[in-house]
């Protein structure tokens, strides 16, 4: 009998594409005929494959990636009772950077001698500056624990002030962050005073 040849699908293009610092999102012209798109993105630095993906429209959203770091993408489609594309290689797209923090300041400002208000929303901003602080110098794998706060909630010298002041701390002296932190840790019944609030944020606006 004669030999049949499938008629191979037509190779997918990309039609718009853009990044954040941890998704890449593509969106791809793929051939009318095409039922199912396959992208396997992978690192520029090692070729490392980390995701694959299908889809039926051509539009790919991959989550999770490291900031300022370029990766590539191979796509292909698939239709039945035709032959599969060529797959293509596109890239190199490069995640962006995360920002640095913003410098912090209390909504409210504490001033020692006087009366004082802490809003719940100020320290868990304070504890987002933090986090913030991690994830911009490369240390998003050590997770301190911290403590975010609710209306009506107690404010805790130990689990509350002392947790943030040497995770701060812990960018001064590793080893050590009570000393690095430039305070002694509080014990229950302490004072939280407006100076050792303020204390807080001048170290966290120190970190460089």
């Amino acid at each position: 009998g004669a030999w049949s040849t499938l008629v191979k699908l037509t190779t997918p293009t990309v039609r718009a594409q853009s990044q954040t610092a941890t998704t890449i999102t593509i969106q791809l012209n793929i051939d009318s005929r095409a039922q199912t798109c396959y992208c396997n993105l992978q690192r520029l630095s090692d070729d490392a494959e980390l995701r694959d993906g299908i889809s039926n429209n051509g539009y790919f959203e991959f989550t999770g990636l490291t900031p300022n770091t370029a990766y590539y993408i191979w796509c292909s489609v698939t239709a039945s009772g035709y032959g599969q594309s060529d797959s293509a290689r596109y890239g190199n797209y490069t995640t962006d950077p995360i920002p640095q923090p913003s410098t912090f300041n209390w909504t409210y400002a504490k001033t020692q001698g006087n009366d004082f208000y802490l809003h719940h929303s100020e320290w868990n901003s304070l504890i987002e500056t933090v986090q913030q602080w991690y994830a911009y110098k490369g240390y998003s794998s050590y997770t301190p624990t911290m403590y975010t706060r609710s209306a009506g909630q107690d404010f805790r010298a130990v689990d509350d002030y002392n947790r943030v002041k040497n995770t701060i701390g812990w960018f001064f002296n590793n080893s050590n962050p009570e000393s690095g932190s430039g305070r002694a840790n509080k014990v229950p019944g302490d004072d939280i005073s407006a100076e050792d609030l303020n204390w807080l944020v001048y170290k966290v606006n120190s970190i460089t």
